[in-house]
């Protein structure tokens, strides 16, 4: 929600968020990189909680202190690194539904045993190493 009246304060405020939403994106990307692990198991809400935290402590340093700025980040990406979400499965459905609509076919017995998609994920892994 958005607390601004003025066009201007709006705009402002909307690229606060958005600044936010990048940072915590960024702290979620390093810890995945930093440990190997796949991006998808890093939790937003956990690097948003932990990035709440951080500023409301961060208060305490003064803004010229970098090596407080840099442990306080290493801190974070620790943290996150130790609430990793499980290993997701792969999921594979046809699109239909289950009600008829005249865009998409009516589910049969036959989109039970559709086939699974290929693993892209492992072989575009291996393209990067």
């Amino acid at each position: 929600m958005l607390r601004s009246k003025s066009p201007e304060l709006v705009r402002q405020e909307i690229w606060g968020h958005l600044c936010c939403h990048f940072a915590i994106r960024t702290l979620m990307w390093e810890a995945a990189e930093g440990a190997g692990e796949d991006p998808d198991r890093v939790s937003f809400v956990a690097a948003l909680r932990i990035a709440r935290r951080s500023v409301a402590l961060r208060a305490l340093f003064p803004p010229e202190d970098a090596d407080a700025t840099e442990s306080t980040w290493r801190a974070a990406v620790a943290q996150l690194l130790r609430r990793l979400n499980p290993i997701r499965r792969r999921r594979s459905n046809p699109h239909v539904i289950k009600r008829k609509m005249p865009k998409w076919h009516v589910k049969r017995s036959r989109h039970r045993t559709w086939p699974n998609p290929p693993a892209l994920r492992s072989s575009l892994c291996e393209d990067v190493n």
